[in-house]
C-alpha cells in the first residue's frame, strides 16, 4: 500500500505518493509519482485536463501523468474517493463562475489579481496564468 508523503522544499510543501519496500533487511522508500501541490482528486481532475488541452506544449507529459497517478488509483495502492471528486469539481466550479464574473465586468484597478485569484486552483504553478476554457479542464 502506498501513502502521501509530503515534504518542504524551500517553504513550499509538495507531496509524493510513497511505498516502502524491503532491501537487504532494511526499509526504503520509493517514490511512485509526485503530486506537487495538488491531493491526488485535484491532480487526476487537473492533469487530465492539462493532458487533454493539446494546445498546451506539455499536453503529453500531463497525460502521461494522468494516466500513471489513475493506474495507481486502480490498483489500489492510493484511493480517490467520489466525495474528493465532488470537492475539486465544485472547486473548480467556482473558480469558473469567479472567471465568467471578472470576464463580464469592466476592466478596472485589481483586475489581474483578480484574475490570479481565480485562476489559481486551475493554473500550473510556476507557469503563467493561461486563459481555460471549460472543455480544456474536463
Amino acid at each position: 500500500m502506498a501513502f502521501i508523503r509530503k515534504k518542504r522544499v524551500n517553504g513550499k510543501e509538495y507531496a509524493q505518493v510513497v511505498e516502502n519496500y524491503r532491501e537487504d533487511g532494511k526499509v526504503r522508500q520509493r517514490v511512485l509519482l509526485h503530486l506537487g501541490i495538488y491531493s491526488p482528486a485535484e491532480a487526476l481532475s487537473y492533469w487530465t485536463g492539462f493532458g487533454n488541452n493539446h494546445k498546451n506544449s506539455d499536453w503529453k507529459r500531463w497525460a502521461s501523468k494522468a494516466k500513471n497517478l489513475r493506474s495507481l488509483v486502480e490498483q489500489g495502492k492510493i484511493t480517490v474517493t467520489e466525495e474528493d471528486k465532488r470537492q475539486v469539481e465544485a472547486k473548480r466550479q467556482e473558480s469558473l463562475e469567479a472567471l465568467r464574473k471578472l470576464i463580464g465586468e469592466p476592466r478596472g484597478g485589481g483586475c489581474a489579481r483578480q484574475v490570479r485569484e481565480a485562476l489559481r486552483p486551475v493554473h500550473r504553478p510556476g507557469k503563467p496564468a493561461q486563459w481555460i476554457k471549460e472543455e480544456h479542464l474536463a
